[in-house]
């Protein structure tokens, strides 16, 4: 029987952000009815020297990353629809979860993994530092008419997202939409109820559209040399969301932002980040098919515990 101590090493270079996240990994694919024994997964994991998780982990950071833009966009929604909010913006700059997200993997990655991944950090670093760090609040002050928001046109990219992941699929598709739109449908309202605010103040600058745009194409750039529109499995299918993701956050307008970020495009943005983690969630990177192991033993010990 192999020494379940010998992959000691592997398992305690992990970070503990790393270790968290795959427990999280571990427990979606319970949930799914993937795996019934944990110590089964945790063994087959160190004998495979992490080969068989890399993949789920690549889409665990991307999804982690999107979702805590989304909360943040949440938790700063903007003040009418004049402006988007510029706490919004300093937390993207500023919060401590973000942040953490941008550390280096702990765990080995294969190749394949490892070139999603470099997608994974660039679109992080552009994100943080490009769009929102770059870009400090500014003041301003302006008499201006009515704004007034359709959902359908703040969900449009978001929808455009759906259309190309799930194509002919038309039940997912739908079901997607509408979880989509119960969640923006409020926002919008409030956003029209605000139709004429703010009128002065320091709010997040426009220039943010323009540079998110501007990222979003370089990111797909790279994103197509390092894991092309062809590639077959999982990883193809994550870097497809991933690219339907950018090519929408591309095409979000950027006009007529001046002084401010209009707060139709933080929902617009924060709606096309939401599409993709629901896009993601659909695809199943784990756990381990059956494979020839070494008997798993009762106690491998303390994997991933802390």
């Amino acid at each position: 029987m192999t020494d379940p101590s010998q992959f000691t090493p592997l398992i305690s270079a992990l970070s503990d952000q790393d270790a968290a996240l795959l427990k999280t990994i571990l427990t979606q694919s319970q949930s799914a009815g993937k795996t019934a024994e944990p110590n089964s997964f945790l063994f087959s994991v160190a004998t495979a020297g992490f080969a068989a998780v890399d993949v789920a982990y690549v889409k665990q950071r991307f999804r982690d990353f999107l979702q805590r833009i989304v909360e943040l966009s949440l938790a700063a929604q903007p003040p009418g629809a004049q402006a988007a909010n510029g706490f919004f913006r300093q937390y993207m700059v500023t919060d401590a979860r973000l942040a953490q997200l941008g550390a280096p993997p702990t765990l080995p990655l294969g190749s394949q993994a490892q070139a999603l991944f470099d997608v994974y950090t660039a679109f992080y670093g552009y994100v943080r530092n490009d769009v929102f760090a770059r870009c400090e609040n500014v003041p301003g002050e302006r008499i201006l008419d009515a704004i007034f928001s359709e959902l359908g046109a703040v969900i449009q990219f978001a929808l455009n997202l759906l259309t190309a992941i799930f194509g002919s699929d038309q039940q997912q598709r739908e079901q997607a939409a509408a979880q989509l739109s119960q969640e923006i449908g409020p926002l919008v309202q409030r956003l029209n109820d605000n139709a004429n605010s703010p009128i002065n103040g320091t709010h997040a600058s426009g220039w943010i559209a323009k540079f998110s745009s501007d990222t979003a194409f370089f990111t797909k750039t790279l994103l197509d040399q390092k894991v092309p529109s062809n590639t077959p499995g999982q990883l193809g299918q994550i870097a497809d969301v991933i690219r339907a993701m950018l090519t929408q956050l591309n095409l979000i307008p950027f006009d007529g932002m001046n002084p401010w970020l209009k707060g139709a495009w933080q929902l617009q943005y924060q709606s096309v980040l939401r599409s993709a983690v629901i896009a993601l969630d659909t695809i199943q990177t784990l756990p381990l098919q059956k494979q020839d192991r070494p008997a798993v033993p009762s106690n491998p010990g303390a994997l991933l515990q802390n």
